[in-house]
């Protein structure tokens, strides 16, 4: 089922697409081909359609044996280094290939061709399907994640994509308002360590900077950054944060008018 399947495909590839196939994997869950050049999503289903035509057509699988100079004869290309004993698989009107292969009696035994994925590869696509009862398998799956994104949604099976586009787009906006509400917050935080750390004493100069040493509890990298891009930027500063989490994360930084070497601290401190 699988390897007709890739001839009929692979035909049909050419036939609508003038797409060739350059390359064969045949998976223990899917079979790929690789075509030498890109297509796109309506030209792979119009193949997925032509190859489905043929198998429903029932097409007789012959094979036969020819020397090379008859195979070339033919239009075909044998093996390299085969001169006689060219196997040759023909789904009648269809597809004729010099194949090794294992091959049913008709093309109706592939059951039915399903493309599951395109992606682009190297100069061209490569083309993820399945036939017979994988494709069957493979419909059953993706139909019981459907039934659950529909349940979970509560949405008709036509609005998914609809609704999953407005998910996103809110999940996006609510991201872009946590962000701002975050940086504003690491800024009041940052002017509050400052103001802590001078008291009554003389405000912070490059002469003679603030020291901000701190350690939080599950503080995520992206804040510890904010929050010390905060620091330095407010006062003549060197900051060194860190954060305990599942990994220790330390980030360390200074004001620009600064001299330091933080990169050679930061190492030593993460050697330590």
């Amino acid at each position: 089922q699988q390897h007709h399947g890739q001839h009929l495909l692979s035909q049909a590839f050419v036939e609508v697409a003038r797409a060739k196939t350059i390359a064969f994997h045949l998976g223990a869950e899917v079979t790929t081909i690789d075509l030498d050049r890109p297509v796109t999503a309506e030209e792979a289903r119009a193949a997925e359609r032509r190859a489905n035509e043929v198998v429903q057509e029932a097409r007789p699988v012959r094979v036969e044996t020819l020397t090379a100079a008859e195979a070339r004869a033919q239009g075909l290309e044998p093996p390299e280094g085969v001169e006689a004993g060219v196997r040759v698989v023909d789904a009648v009107g269809f597809d004729r290939q010099p194949c090794g292969g294992t091959h049913p009696a008709t093309t109706a035994e592939v059951g039915v061709v399903l493309v599951t994925a395109l992606e682009r590869y190297k100069a061209g696509t490569r083309v993820s399907f399945v036939c017979g009862n994988r494709a069957l398998r493979a419909a059953a799956h993706r139909q019981a994640v459907l039934d659950q994104l529909v349940a979970t949604l509560s949405a008709p099976l036509d609005e998914l994509p609809a609704v999953a586009r407005k998910l996103r787009d809110d999940l996006a906006e609510a991201g872009k308002r946590e962000k701002d509400l975050t940086e504003r917050a690491l800024e009041g935080e940052a002017r509050r360590i400052l103001a802590d750390l001078r008291g009554d004493g003389p405000a912070p100069s490059p002469a003679s900077p603030a020291l901000v040493v701190a350690a939080f509890d599950g503080r995520s990298p992206s804040d510890l950054r904010v929050l010390a891009t905060r620091l330095v930027a407010l006062a003549p500063c060197v900051a060194l944060l860190g954060s305990r989490s599942d990994k220790a994360h330390l980030v360390f930084a200074q004001s620009e008018d600064l001299s330091h070497d933080v990169p050679a601290l930061l190492r030593a401190a993460v050697e330590r």
